[in-house]
């Protein structure tokens, strides 16, 4: 093929979508419409000059962007999800995930207790235990039905920890157990408790919350009051005591931080009443209430 014809065009190079004028039986074809095409070996040749020093650029055309269409990401593609460890949560599994991912990944995803909680230290130092402090606290609170009973109840309380590192720190007679009984004293004395123990109320009520399939919440009331029906004014309360040792001054921006756990705890109340309800937190060391 090449020798029985001019092997090449005017512009020194062979045209490959030429026909062959010498192949009869394929223009036939395609002058019948048949379809047919024949695989011919091809030959080019090229004049010795000019020759092909350098490739002009082609030039840039994006008009075709404006025909892309946006899809989701083939399932393939996707980053593969772990299975639910559990289908109940809490507030504060929730509020840890939203202020610290790493610590709620070492926690709730891998089972990792923080060293300090896992085992404290068992020199006495100045202070209890934030753990500490708060279970001691929320213990009396829970138990106190008369101011009378505060120091037997904060007595028994300090017996029932297991927190032999503080023995020294909370024995009788010592200032940090009588700063202590103080604050809860204060808190037992306030206007804000007198209203919370008033007609019927609970503590340490716990709840569960269905909210979807597969997904619900669970937690505890420190102090609930139903409120009545007949008594517009008296919506609903829960109350949530925090022990955090902060001044009166840092309560706003400390409250704000447990926005989560609030709204939690309001929506598994008002969806148990059917009304709406109001939350809390009783900040103890101030003696310092807020609502959020």
């Amino acid at each position: 093929f090449g020798f029985d014809h001019a092997p090449e065009d005017h512009r020194g190079q062979f045209n490959l979508f030429a026909p062959r004028s010498s192949d009869s039986e394929a223009s036939d074809e395609s002058d019948s419409g048949g379809g047919a095409v024949a695989e011919v070996p091809l030959v080019i040749y090229r004049k010795p000059s000019p020759i092909q020093e350098s490739l002009a650029p082609a030039p840039v055309e994006l008009w075709w962007m404006e025909e892309l269409v946006a899809r989701p990401a083939p399932p393939i593609t996707r980053p593969i999800e772990g299975p639910r460890l559990s289908f109940s949560t809490s507030a504060t599994e929730l509020r840890m995930r939203r202020l610290d991912p790493e610590a709620w990944k070492l926690r709730y995803g891998q089972g990792v207790v923080p060293g300090p909680e896992f085992a404290r230290q068992a020199t006495a130092g100045s202070r209890l235990p934030a753990t500490v402090r708060g279970t001691l606290i929320h213990t009396v609170l829970e138990r106190l039905e008369a101011e009378s009973e505060l120091a037997r109840i904060l007595g028994e309380a300090i017996a029932g920890l297991d927190a032999p590192e503080s023995e020294t720190l909370l024995e009788p007679g010592s200032a940090y157990r009588e700063a202590l009984r103080k604050e809860i004293e204060a808190v037992v004395r306030s206007e804000e408790w007198a209203h919370y123990v008033e007609g019927e109320h609970w503590r340490e009520l716990p709840f569960l919350h269905l909210l979807g399939p597969r997904e619900w919440r669970l937690g505890a009331y420190d102090l609930f009051q139903p409120g009545r029906e007949e008594d517009a004014e008296r919506v609903p309360r829960v109350v949530d005591f925090k022990t955090h040792e902060i001044g009166a001054e840092e309560v706003p921006d400390t409250a704000a931080t447990y926005a989560i756990q609030a709204a939690v705890y309001r929506e598994a109340a008002a969806t148990i009443l059917d009304r709406p309800v109001q939350v809390s937190l009783h900040f103890t060391h101030p003696n310092v209430a807020i609502d959020v």
